[in-house]
Parts: C-alpha cells; sequence; structure tokens
C-alpha cells in the first residue's frame, strides 16, 4: 500500500505541477472553472487510496493551517506557481522554501531593523484604527489611543490581509478589494517546540520526523466509550489527545537538541480551546508514544497557538475560498489612492513565504518612489527568475519511477495484467 500511495503522491504533485504552470490570475474560462473547485475536489478525483489521501490533507495542513474543502483550488495552483512548484513548497533541498533556518531565530530579522530604524521611529501598543485620504496631498493615521496621528503622502500596508478589515477608511475601501479581503481567512497552526539534553532519537536510530494522519479525523466520542471501536484492530488509545500532524528533528547547529511540531487546521480548531497544560500533556503522551519514556524529560516546551495573536490571527498564511479570485480579481496588490499594498500574500514570487515579503515590499516602495521622483528607475524583483534547483523534487521522481516498476510488478503478480 505503500508504494500505490507514494506512485499516487506522484501524479498528484506532477499534475499540479502542470497545471500551476498553465493558470493565470486573468478572467478565462480556466481560472473560472478552477477557482469554483476546491482542494477538497481536487483530491477526491485523483486520490484513490486512504493513504494518499491523508497524506494529501496532512500536507496542506502545515502549509495552509487549513483543511483543502477551505481552499481555492485556483489559489492552490497559484501558490505552487509563485515557488516554481510542489516540490519547492514541501522540501528543504537547494533551492527550496525550507532549505535554510535563520541563525539566532527569525525575530533576529526584527531586532535587526529595529536597529538601523530606531526605538523612537516604533510604536508598540498603537494599533492603527483610522486611515484618512480625505486631503488631496496627504494621508492621516490614527492609533486607538487617539494620541498618536501621523501624516505622510504615502502609506504602504504591510499586515495580514485581514487585519485590514479593522481599520476604518476614508473613503472606505473600492468593493473588489473590501470584499476580497473578507474572503481571505488566515490558516490556524499551533507549534511548539521541546528542547532535550541531548538528540536522543538519533543515538535510538531514529530522524525525529513523524507525519501524522490523526489530526484530520473527526472523532464520535460516543463511539469511542471506555475505548471500544467499531473496527477491533483500530487504535483508540490516542483519541482526545493532541492530534499532532508533523513533527521533525530541531536541533540547531551547535547541537541544542529540539524537537519541533504542529497541530494545525481541523485539529487547531479543536485543540484550541484547551488549556497550554492541557496542550502539552497531549503533546508529551504523543511524543513518548514514538520516541518512548525520553520524551517527558525534556528541558523546555513552549508551545504557541497563533489564533490568540491579537495581531495575526492565525498562521502561516492567509488563503482565498473558492469563487474569490474569480469575481472580485486579483486586486490585493492594487494601490488605493495613496495607500500601497505589501505584505508576503501580495508577492508574486514565493508568495507566503519570507522571500514574498521581501519582494512585495520591494515592490510597493518602488511604487511609491516612483510617484515622488518621476524620474527614479525602479528595481523589480518579478522578473527575476527563481532559480529552483534541479534537485528540487529528483526525490519525487526517482521513487515514483521505482514504485510505478515495482506496482506493475505486483499487478502482474496477482493477474491483474
Amino acid at each position: 500500500m505503500m508504494i500505490v500511495m507514494m506512485v499516487i503522491v506522484m501524479m498528484i504533485v506532477m499534475m499540479a505541477n502542470k497545471l500551476s504552470k498553465e493558470i493565470s490570475l486573468d478572467d478565462s474560462a480556466l481560472s473560472k472553472s478552477l477557482d469554483s473547485q476546491t482542494l477538497e475536489n481536487f483530491k477526491q478525483n485523483h486520490c484513490w487510496t486512504k493513504g494518499a489521501k491523508e497524506l494529501f490533507d496532512s500536507g496542506c495542513g502545515v502549509v495552509f493551517g487549513a483543511h483543502p474543502s477551505q481552499i481555492s483550488l485556483l489559489f492552490f495552483l497559484h501558490y505552487c506557481k509563485c515557488a516554481g512548484g510542489v516540490e519547492p513548497i514541501l522540501e528543504s533541498s537547494y533551492g527550496s522554501g525550507q532549505e535554510w533556518k535563520i541563525k539566532d531565530g527569525a525575530q533576529t530579522i526584527s531586532h535587526r531593523l529595529l536597529q538601523k530604524i530606531g526605538e523612537e521611529n516604533v510604536w508598540l501598543q498603537e494599533p492603527v484604527t483610522e486611515i484618512s485620504q480625505d486631503n488631496d496631498e496627504k494621508i492621516v493615521v490614527t492609533t486607538a489611543s487617539g494620541k498618536k496621528k501621523i501624516s505622510s503622502k504615502f502609506l504602504v500596508m504591510a499586515i495580514p490581509p485581514h487585519q485590514a478589515l479593522r481599520i476604518n477608511f476614508t473613503p472606505c475601501l473600492p468593493f473588489n478589494k473590501e470584499h476580497l479581503l473578507r474572503h481571505m481567512p488566515v490558516g490556524h497552526l499551533i507549534k511548539f517546540i521541546v528542547t532535550y539534553a541531548t538528540p536522543f532519537w538519533r543515538e535510538n536510530g531514529l530522524s525525529g520526523e513523524i507525519v501524522s494522519f490523526d489530526d484530520f479525523k473527526i472523532f464520535d466520542k460516543h463511539a469511542y466509550e471506555n475505548g471500544v471501536s467499531s473496527d477491533e484492530n483500530e487504535d483508540t488509545s490516542f483519541v482526545g489527545e493532541a492530534p499532532v500532524s508533523l513533527i521533525y528533528d530541531a536541533t540547531s547547529a551547535n547541537g541544542n537538541a529540539a524537537l519541533v511540531g504542529f497541530i494545525s487546521g481541523v485539529a487547531a480548531a479543536r485543540w484550541t480551546s484547551q488549556s497550554e497544560e492541557e496542550q502539552k500533556t497531549g503533546v508529551t503522551k504523543f511524543l513518548k508514544k514514538f520516541f518512548g519514556k525520553q520524551a517527558e524529560s525534556y528541558l523546555d516546551f513552549a508551545i504557541k497557538d497563533w489564533s490568540k495573536e491579537v495581531w495575526n490571527g492565525g498562521c502561516p498564511v492567509n488563503y482565498t475560498t473558492p469563487g474569490t479570485l474569480s469575481v472580485y480579481g486579483d486586486c490585493l496588490k492594487d494601490p488605493f489612492g495613496r495607500i500601497h499594498w505589501a505584505g508576503t500574500e501580495t508577492g508574486t514570487i514565493w508568495s507566503g513565504f519570507m522571500n514574498g515579503a521581501v519582494q512585495a515590499g520591494t515592490r510597493a516602495a518602488n511604487e511609491v518612489l516612483q510617484k515622488l521622483y518621476p524620474n527614479f528607475i525602479p528595481i523589480y524583483q518579478d522578473k527575476v527568475v527563481t532559480k529552483i534547483s534541479q534537485n528540487s523534487g529528483k526525490n519525487y521522481w526517482n521513487i515514483g519511477i521505482l514504485s510505478t516498476l515495482l506496482l506493475v510488478a505486483i499487478f502482474v503478480g496477482i493477474g491483474w495484467f
């Protein structure tokens, strides 16, 4: 069954890559057709084994923090196109999205930017509540305390798209942009990192990586009373405990041992009401099941439910629901008067990643500089060809060829051919 599943996964990846190269966010018949479907439709039409469907769900949960039934197929294919295919999003090989870690953590970027900008120019606990463009020559920004008002010629918005709806705009946002924002929910991930004195799993010959499918199973508690299942072979011992979808070895370059993991999408929605201690207990039991009793002897345990972060409301990225792009158009990055839009969701290269945020910021800065200085020559990253490694996806291809040959051999052996 594992061979069959790998063949299906390879076929799905190749099919998605082919489709992603053909699509655009224009008003074409193909775009409308794809936008009328969910990623779940695509899965059901092309995955015919339980294992392949569960792997599909688990991957979608970690990448988007959502279930395939919530996501537009057109959006998914566009997201893949921005990264150069499906494999670069998932892989850690050269040129792929998971290739690099930031030394000392991603917060280092914020700290370095703060040093350049100056602490006096960064206002904390001052959320923006109003943006007014009543004046033809300037824009006025007001914060929640009412004590801070900024006047400027232009403004760059670089916040999660759905958070823009918490701001009062004068005049109101264009109809299409506002409704696009209303149909761009953010994903939901609960992330945890557990540190240890040593990477004991390596010493035991384990990789530290777990992909679990239980996070998308909706259990009926009445069917599992006293651990009794309708399927006598089904393990119900973990019903009610943390439904982790992915764990991997996050040991640092200098040897600090750690495991990092995610509770995502449907499972995160069920677990968000649990206390932090209950979440930690569930995750610890999950780790013990796979790594043994040593998993309980951790040095530190940090867990973060990103849906409870007020100015994020979730993670890792905003996505569009079916019918959104074909009805309201690809207008997220379009300027509105003196307001210009950045943020990774507006990126056309590596949208949803830090790379996309940098590219989007560069584009927005170019737009403003061109208005301030008509002779300014912009540097557009949109035309930069992303260098996806030739090895990216090679594992899928090699496994796919081998799996196909073995599958044919099995079918011949049982008399299917």
